[in-house]
């Protein structure tokens, strides 16, 4: 039988190794209609909650109370699969990395490396079975990334594992949409500059969005150019250049 008790106990003493910089969740598949559990569940529920654990669980029979209310206390989703289809959508929800709390994590700085690629030259002594990848610290070679350093234990990326990390941690904030066209008070998209009409519709017949950060105007296809693809929003990224941030946060 199903233990959730024995099951949080262990995703407890595999995640404690964790660096603070990291998120530890877990996601549970169950198909069973109770949990046998040597002691008190709740209690295991509570150590998770306690150890920044969000725990999520996917069911595949009928809702149980308890893992209901496990999600519930982590933080975590609880979904319950319809058909074979549907599973497939509830567990491929999970697949993103989940937005970062910059409240509740706190700031710290991680030594990481980003090795270039090199080929092997014919002769050259290496330790190991080598690589193309030359560590910048110590100059040994790794055969992948993203990786450790067998030598000088450095943690070895390259700027798009980095990047595509950072932009699922703290994705762009959806576009507030103008409903009305008296509320649209700029005349042309900010990234594509396509002019927008009176009846507050753009040349792609969708209405315009306003960033609620920098309150930039853009079209529809901008909107969904910024949040799938570019993941930065233009005029944000102007404002950080300009220091307009710092000097409200100061």
């Amino acid at each position: 039988d199903m233990s959730i008790q024995n099951s949080l106990e262990q995703v407890q003493t595999s995640l404690a190794q964790l660096p603070t910089y990291g998120t530890r969740e877990v996601l549970f598949v169950v198909s069973a209609l109770s949990s046998c559990d040597p002691g008190n569940v709740h209690t295991a529920i509570a150590a998770a909650k306690n150890a920044n654990i969000r725990v999520s669980v996917v069911s595949v029979a009928a809702e149980l109370h308890v893992c209901r209310r496990m999600t519930e206390e982590t933080g975590g989703l609880f979904g319950v699969s319809q058909s074979q289809h549907h599973l497939e959508e509830l567990v491929m929800a999970h697949v993103p990395p989940p937005p970062l709390n910059e409240e509740a994590t706190k700031a710290s700085l991680v030594e990481m490396g980003f090795p270039q690629k090199r080929p092997l030259d014919k002769g050259s002594f290496f330790s190991g079975r080598g690589g193309e990848y030359v560590c910048p610290r110590c100059a040994s070679r790794v055969e992948e990334l993203p990786s450790q350093c067998s030598v000088c234990s450095l943690t070895l990326v390259s700027s798009p594992h980095l990047a595509r990390s950072y932009h699922h941690l703290f994705p762009v904030a959806p576009f507030e949409e103008l409903d009305d066209a008296t509320e649209l008070k700029a005349t042309n998209c900010f990234a594509c500059n396509l002019k927008f009409n009176g009846n507050g519709e753009g040349g792609n017949d969708d209405a315009p969005s306003v960033c609620p950060r920098c309150k930039n105007t853009y079209c529809f296809q901008c909107d969904v150019f910024i949040h799938e693809q570019l993941h930065n929003c233009p005029g944000c990224e102007i404002d950080k250049a300009k220091g307009i941030y710092n000097k409200h946060s100061a």
